[in-house]
């Protein structure tokens, strides 16, 4: 493996350990629970469309928000699988 994939793939890996800390310690499933809580709070005391509007983007932008997460979350694993495989080989 070329020194600058190995680079590549053990950044991918820090990133992975990285965003599995923030879904661990601070955007868990709790987090999301609190997060529709709230929506669902707002959406009772909206009295204009605009509101709804805002309030909807809100709760898409937290939902891809912690998609994103666990996506770097599950290319840092196999990021680190990868590495793995190549330690073994050499």
């Amino acid at each position: 493996m070329e020194h600058s994939d190995k680079m590549k793939l053990q950044e991918r890996a820090a990133n992975g350990r990285e965003a599995e800390f923030l879904l661990t310690e601070k955007f868990s499933g709790e987090w999301l629970a609190r997060v529709e809580t709230d929506v669902l709070s707002r959406l009772n005391r909206a009295a204009h469309t605009d509101e709804l509007i805002k309030i909807q983007a809100d709760y898409r932008a937290a939902l891809r928000f912690r998609a994103d997460l666990l996506s770097v979350e599950h290319k840092g694993r196999e990021a680190l699988k990868k590495l793995h495989e190549e330690q073994v080989k050499e």
